[in-house]
């Protein structure tokens, strides 16, 4: 009998709980008061699979009773399906990594945290959830919206406040992805622990953009002799029913093997150069590529990106125009609105879109010299010099402007590093993939 089995025996008898109740309620000041320190309070009633469920309660009579919060400070021992058992994932597919590089820190950590951020940094979350642009936000404890369920069709619970963890946030233009993360197989999880990130999101929602609430369920198994064998699996869930606790169902599931593959160093090099593309001001080009996916939302004009980015009117002007120099959007009577280009791209998967916006990029004159200079330069590389020096050649920007604009034509070479592994940006040098390998050897 463990530690958590004693205290849970001595609290049903010295409380006189009688579990073929539906329900009892026990308080915080009650445990304290029976236990007096022996255990602490977080791990007593955080039995987060059936097995670590305390005998006296899984034994108890109708099928067992289990434990949820109510408030920081109250809790109910309720009849019904407290688990959910994870159903079987199938046989491992094979996914290739999108890194243009392999991720070294990864391996630092050995934790939940570290196998779902190589996930997401991979394109493995976004394959699985068949999401376009997604971004992490904040996770970690919080409090729950205050709301109302039942359990195993008996009256309602009601809860105010009670304790959440979510191991990860990620937010689409569409859709919230609340994750729970674990390392190593397990048969059961509480489904506390998706159904009330869920439900407060949920009525967040109802307040903020109405996106889609999706919870999911990740376990990465490591393989440390074979790393290449380790496995990452994806359960998501939804409720049938938002106010039944149990009406839980799995709308998808599968299990990967992350494959990792050096990109070919001969990427795009046959692509040329297009007169009719002109260059653009604007650093940030995953930015530019969100703004196809804002323009359903109601983002128009560039009063409203700059209002939703925080950042000065100019600045969205800055990404409109290229934006719209990319070909994705056009303005018509002053909104912006998409092009059949645009209709297209958020329609494609994040490595298709990226694979169009690297050679639509390097279709633009300056960045194509740039890049030809950088594969017949080798290990020596480019620099902001002969980038300002291109700029010149090929614009009519003269004085202090081509400089400056050298940071941007690098910032794009550093995107298309991130995306494609064609070229790498190490400080304020450019250089081919085959320049980068002679270079470090």
């Amino acid at each position: 009998m463990t530690k958590r089995d004693e205290c849970w025996a001595d609290l049903v008898r010295e409380l006189s709980l009688d579990l073929s109740l539906p329900t009892n309620i026990i308080t915080e000041q009650q445990i304290k008061g029976v236990l007096r320190g022996r255990m602490d309070l977080r791990n007593l009633v955080s039995m987060n699979t059936l097995k670590d469920c305390a005998v006296v309660l899984k034994t108890a009579s109708d099928g067992g009773v289990f434990v949820l919060p109510l408030s920081r400070k109250k809790w109910a021992l309720t009849h019904g399906r407290g688990y959910h058992e994870l159903e079987d994932p199938g046989e491992p597919r094979k996914f290739t990594s999108k890194l243009p590089f392999r991720l070294t820190t990864t391996t630092y950590g050995k934790g939940e945290g570290a196998a779902l951020f190589y996930a997401y940094n991979c394109g493995l979350l976004s394959h699985f959830s068949e999401t376009s642009s997604i971004f992490p936000t904040d996770p970690g404890r919080g409090s729950t919206i205050p709301f109302t369920f039942h359990v195993d069709g008996y009256p309602e619970l009601e809860q105010d406040g009670a304790q959440m963890e979510i191991d990860q946030l990620f937010e689409g233009p569409d859709d919230v992805l609340l994750i729970e993360a674990k390392v190593g197989w397990r048969d059961t999880f509480h489904i506390r622990q998706l159904y009330y990130p869920y439900r407060s999101h949920r009525l967040f929602q109802e307040t903020a953009e109405r996106k889609r609430v999706r919870p999911l369920f990740f376990i990465y198994e490591p393989n440390m002799g074979r790393p290449e064998e380790s496995t990452y699996s994806f359960w998501e869930y939804s409720w049938d029913d938002d106010s039944d606790y149990e009406a839980i169902r799995v709308k998808s599931r599968r299990r990967f093997r992350v494959v990792e593959e050096t990109p070919p160093e001969d990427l795009l090099t046959d692509v040329s150069p297009d007169p009719s593309i002109p260059f653009f001001q604007a650093n940030d080009l995953y930015k530019v590529a969100e703004l196809p996916f804002l323009i359903p939302q109601g983002v128009r004009t560039a009063k409203d990106w700059s209002r939703l980015k925080g950042f000065a009117l100019r600045q969205g002007s800055y990404y409109r125009a290229a934006a719209e120099a990319l070909g994705l959007v056009r303005s018509e009577k002053g909104e912006f609105v998409l092009t059949g280009e645009g209709k297209t791209f958020v329609t494609r998967s994040q490595t298709e879109r990226n694979a169009w916006m690297a050679e639509r990029l390097l279709k633009i004159p300056i960045l194509n010299a740039v890049f030809e200079l950088a594969q017949q330069r080798g290990a020596e590389g480019v620099n902001d010099s002969d980038i300002s020096r291109i700029i010149r050649e090929k614009t009519t920007l003269t004085g202090k402007t081509p400089p400056r604009r050298a940071s941007s034509v690098r910032s794009y070479f550093r995107w298309l590093a991130q995306t494609t592994g064609t070229v790498v940006v190490d400080g304020q040098r450019v250089y081919s993939r085959v320049g980068w390998n002679k270079k470090t050897g």
